[in-house]
């Protein structure tokens, strides 16, 4: 049985930093709105169960359940500096439109609390079938969960209470149950093949909307049959090849498929075909593992962006989208090159990945003329789907000392990445035209920080420990982004996040 509570009370804030803010480079570190506040409590209770009625036969059971409260008041802000009900404080840059903030004499809290609670219980059986070994796994899990959700609106920045402009709870329950055949043809061939069904019903009850009492229930439902197989073969202790298939899914969240005014907005199921095939060798302690892989997303849900016409916080169906690519993995040990005492080992991870819109998909593109603005729309098929690196990378080189004594270099590579179905560059794409003016290339978050490129960044860390064995007492030191790269980790939902800058910390831990 496991019992759990946290709570945290932090200045936390939703809005991100504008385009030439972040280029500015004066600004990482600031609170632009330092009354915001994010206050989170959780309690936790699971338990777990494990009986045994026969050799070969096991049921293992799990029940959880969970509520957590997260309020969060926020500021209200605006881009644009004639707004009305202005404090007076602001992060002006005049020749930038759309490129300051200025905060609004007003907040919007985001209430919410969530009830969770589940069953899974799970049967394994080995035993021998037609001369092969066998072992089946089938289980079913029940999951109940509710949200409450309110949108109160307070009439002077800061204030902690206000009036409610909406209220809504949303409440979903699952049934699916799962059952999975492994055999053992030979010491060499393994087969694996199992099916999952997936039964989801969710729905919606919004009792305020815009400060006016309503009632609007909107109702929705998902069923699914999930199958899946893989094979593997071992043509000796050194080399093994394996492939496999499978039926990828994952349903929509509640809060996207049904909109804040009661609207089925008839988000699919994300539905995918996911293949690999791959092969592992050991050498000694020499461990490599390659992979290629293919996922074929007949629907895939993906973020809005302001580009395309949304808000850039809200989900949508995506169309189709192909990923194609390879996954490779590395470990080098080193201990025979050391004393007996000492330990050394070197290991890396990489995924490339190509990513796209693999059909036709219309999205609005808005260009800045002369005389206004121009609207058309550009077909995305073959653009990079957003937030999606083509190669990210890992390494780390470790080395121990039977003492108790520890040291870890490693390093995250992640490539450049596009945040919008248009594949957006810059943050002004300047074209030159015959018998025109200067025009640029435009989208409706750009300067704002919402909508341009990620750039490739490189976070390197280190780690050294000390655990003294026979009084249990340990020692540790971390630094993360040891060189303090900065770098863009999102731009999203309200502009652009800043990475973690360089990070120290120093921890005791002690076992007993």
């Amino acid at each position: 049985m496991k019992m759990g509570i946290y709570d945290e009370n932090s200045n936390s804030t939703y809005v991100g930093l504008t385009q030439p803010m972040y280029q500015s480079s004066q600004m990482d570190d600031l609170q632009i709105a330092p009354d915001d506040n994010l206050h989170i409590r959780r309690y936790s209770l699971s338990a777990s169960h494990k009986y045994s009625p026969v050799g070969g036969l096991q049921l293992n059971t799990t029940a959880f359940g969970y509520s957590t409260a997260r309020n969060w008041n926020r500021q209200d802000f605006t881009y644009n500096g004639s707004a009305s009900n202005l404090t007076g404080v602001g992060y002006v840059y005049e020749d930038e439109v759309d490129g300051a903030i200025y905060l609004r004499n007003s907040t919007g809290h985001r209430n919410r609390q969530f009830e969770v609670m589940g069953i899974e219980p799970r049967l394994s059986y080995q035993y021998t079938l037609g001369g092969i070994e066998t072992k089946t796994d089938a289980g079913v899990r029940f999951l109940y969960e509710k949200a409450y959700e309110q949108r109160v609106v307070g009439s002077v920045a800061g204030f902690r209470s206000g009036n409610i402009r909406e209220d809504e709870i949303r409440f979903g329950q699952t049934a699916s149950a799962f059952i999975q055949n492994k055999f053992l043809v030979s010491e060499k061939l393994t087969f694996t093949a199992g099916v999952r069904n997936e039964n989801i019903w969710y729905g919606s009850e919004i009792m305020r909307l815009n400060y006016t009492d309503t009632l609007i229930v909107a109702n929705s439902q998902v069923f699914a049959v999930i199958p899946g197989a893989g094979v593997n073969y071992n043509f000796n202790s050194f080399l093994g090849v394996f492939a496999g298939i499978h039926r990828g899914f994952a349903p929509p969240r509640t809060k996207d498929a049904i909109s804040n005014d009661g609207e089925d907005l008839q988000l699919d199921a994300e539905k995918s075909w996911n293949s690999e095939v791959g092969a592992r060798v050991n050498i000694g302690k020499i461990e490599l593992e390659y992979t290629l892989f293919r996922m074929d997303f007949s629907n895939q849900v993906i973020p809005v962006s302001e580009s395309s016409g949304g808000l850039g916080t809200g989900y949508i169906n995506g169309g189709a989208t192909l990923h194609e690519g390879m996954e490779a993995s590395l470990l080098l040990p080193f201990d025979r090159f050391l004393p007996d005492t000492w330990g050394l080992q070197f290991s890396m991870t990489g995924t490339w990945v190509n990513s796209v819109f693999s059909e036709n998909r219309y999205v609005l593109k808005k260009t800045a003329i002369a005389d206004g603005l121009s609207n058309e729309y550009e077909n995305v098929k073959g653009n990079k789907t957003p937030y999606a690196p083509d190669f990210t990378m890992a390494s780390a080189i470790t080395v121990e000392n039977a003492s108790g004594w520890g040291l870890r270099l490693w390093a995250n590579y992640t490539g450049a990445q596009f945040t919008d179905a248009l594949n957006t560059t810059n943050v002004y794409e300047w074209i030159e035209q015959e018998n025109a003016d200067t025009q640029y290339s435009y989208t409706q978050a750009t300067a704002n920080g919402r909508i341009g490129n990620l750039d490739v960044f490189l976070v390197t860390n280190i780690s050294a420990w000390y655990n003294h064995a026979s009084s249990g007492l340990g020692f540790n030191i971390g630094v993360k982004n040891v060189t303090n790269e900065r770098y863009i980790s999102t731009r999203r939902p309200q502009g652009i996040r800043v990475g973690m800058p360089r990070f120290i910390s120093v921890g005791v831990n002690y076992n007993f």
